[in-house]
């Protein structure tokens, strides 16, 4: 029952936390007397992090499926060297 929550809960911590970084960043350039972002810099910020995200677990998907794959012609070597 608990679990129909999460999906919920894990948008709006998502939502809080990128509003709480560009607050942040915000200040952090204030401080420093740096160019503000842009709306287009973050919205790319943003898509390039989910892209990026993406390709590492399609890459490490994919590394394991092909472990699993050449797991049976590997043992099947290992065996035949042994004997």
């Amino acid at each position: 029952m608990a679990w129909r929550g999460l999906p919920v809960v894990a948008v709006l911590g998502t939502a809080a936390m990128f509003v709480w970084f560009f607050v942040w960043e915000h200040r952090l350039r204030m401080l420093m007397d740096a160019a503000q972002l842009s709306v287009f810099d973050s919205v790319v910020i943003v898509v390039l992090t989910v892209v990026l995200f993406g390709l590492i677990i399609g890459v490490s998907r994919m590394w394991v499926r092909a472990q699993r794959w050449l797991e049976p012609v590997t043992d099947q070597q290992y065996r035949t060297a042994q004997h």
